[in-house]
């Protein structure tokens, strides 16, 4: 058995999970932080990442569906010139997704009417 191999429990991180449980950071994550502060580098603010940036300004989503509450996810997508995806993405991430069922019962038939 290759000892390099055998993954050991870090202490610092088994002792963030019995406190935090779920919410605990993973064990990379407690470990690059150890690092940083052997370096003397304390910040702990969350660093720019690589990648394409966001098409779509989150705010300015959040007015359109507030003036036009009836567009659907293309016409949000075609005002931004991108996909669909991010719109949905988005959407969803702010809990504005809203399931109906597909066959409604009498008392929701009535609630229809009255609203």
């Amino acid at each position: 058995m290759n000892i390099n191999k055998v993954k050991i429990p870090w202490k610092p991180h088994e002792n963030g999970k019995k406190v935090f449980g779920k919410e605990a950071v993973c064990d990379r994550m407690c470990r690059r932080s150890f690092e940083k502060f052997k370096v003397g580098d304390f910040d702990i603010s969350d660093e720019s990442r690589f990648g394409r940036p966001s098409l779509v300004n989150n705010v300015q989503v959040m007015e359109i569906i507030e003036q036009k509450p009836f567009f659907t996810t293309a016409d949000i997508a075609e005002i931004f010139k991108c996909s669909q995806q991010p719109i949905a993405d988005l959407i969803r991430q702010l809990g504005l997704v809203y399931k109906v069922p597909h066959n409604l019962t009498e008392k929701q038939l009535n609630d229809q009417i009255i609203i």
